[in-house]
């Protein structure tokens, strides 16, 4: 089965010309005809009216946080089905992000799902930035698990940070023992030795960008982002990763300037994936 995947940290309502990014995401998406969409930093002002309706397509996790009418995620699958494509999708609130917006993680698909919230760091508190919780959802029919994430920098004590984070997602997913997708801004710099991507590689997940047979852009952010303000080089910290059970044709980075116009102070990422 070949499905097309995109993940994209969104710097939602924080950017310049807000509305035009907008709809240059949409029209790559309506391009793309992607499968499975995981968006990270999907804000919504806590001050902005609830839906009375979300809509059909949308799966509340459980405690769902309100959807309010700017809510990111939302505004784009409207935007989509105003473009004759249908997306079904979750969204998960994580914490209150830059004092004003509600900040979580979504998970677009062209199939239903089931989705959890799940809790990843030790603490749920809003007002603390360094709550975490992704969104897993289940598609029985496919057999298949995939995840929307955003996670903490490396921390070397085990309680926080990445490392009590990915210990979290490994419990969540029972160790990768079925066919599993992990998308999303992991804040894990690829080119550091014995932090957070070496767990990952530890866990036996390959990632898209060394599978793919294609592959086209070698980052996902460039230098002095919020977070990474004392980094002076281009890194790769947003992932797509897998268990053994798919094959990878293409992997591309988007929205960077070259293929296709920069949207976020991150770059999407894509990939083309056949399931076994």
């Amino acid at each position: 089965m070949i499905l097309k995947l995109l993940s994209l940290n969104c710097h939602s309502w924080i950017e310049d010309q807000q509305e035009v990014k907008i709809k240059q995401i949409i029209d790559h998406i309506v391009q793309e005809d992607y499968d499975f969409i995981a968006l990270q930093e999907v804000n919504q002002w806590r001050e902005s009216p609830l839906l009375d309706q979300v809509g059909e397509t949308f799966f509340p996790c459980q405690d769902q946080c309100p959807i309010r009418e700017d809510n990111f995620a939302y505004v784009l699958v409207r935007g989509l089905e105003d473009q004759g494509l249908t997306y079904f999708w979750a969204w998960a609130f994580n914490h209150i992000g830059f004092d004003r917006y509600e900040e979580g993680v979504a998970l677009l698909s062209k199939r239903p799902f089931s989705p959890q919230r799940c809790l990843l760091s030790s603490e749920d508190e809003p007002g603390d930035y360094r709550t975490r919780a992704m969104i897993l959802a289940d598609f029985p029919d496919i057999d298949l698990q995939v995840a929307s994430l955003h996670l903490s920098w490396w921390s070397d004590q085990v309680e926080e940070g990445f490392q009590y984070e990915w210990d979290r997602i490994r419990k969540a997913f029972e160790d990768f023992q079925s066919p599993s997708l992990l998308m999303g801004d992991f804040n894990a710099p690829s080119h550091i030795e014995g932090e957070s991507y070496s767990l990952i590689q530890a866990a036996g997940l390959g990632d898209a960008y060394h599978l793919a047979a294609v592959c086209e852009g070698d980052y996902s952010m460039g230098p002095g982002i919020a977070g990474w303000s004392d980094t002076d080089q281009s890194q790769r910290i947003d992932l797509i990763l897998m268990t053994d059970d798919f094959e990878v044709a293409r992997y591309q980075s988007q929205f960077d300037g070259v293929r296709g116009p920069i949207v976020s102070d991150h770059y999407g990422i894509s990939a083309v994936i056949n399931l076994q």
